[in-house]
């Protein structure tokens, strides 16, 4: 879907550098949801953080995305589980 996007210009994408180099005054007109991820992904995310959206993920049996972030997390024993409802 992002490659789609990217081919009809509907999406840019942005990088941890190019987000860490906006100013804070072109960020004047989000609301506070927006800037609040805007600073979530210049500061990265923390295993818990990823533990969490693996829970969610592995919840609406989303096990390969959930595998995934038990991957980044750390957490093996919630990988290993994941491998045996992935086909």
């Amino acid at each position: 879907m992002e490659k789609y996007w990217k081919e009809l210009n509907l999406v840019e994408v942005v990088t941890k550098e190019k987000l860490e180099k906006i100013e804070k005054s072109d960020l004047k007109d989000l609301d506070n949801k927006d800037l609040e991820s805007f600073q979530a992904l210049i500061r990265g995310t923390d295993a818990s953080e990823w533990k969490k959206q693996g829970l969610k993920m592995f919840k609406n049996k989303y096990y390969e995305q959930a595998h995934k972030c038990f991957e980044k997390s750390g957490d093996e024993d919630l990988k290993r589980r994941c491998e045996g409802y992935i086909p």
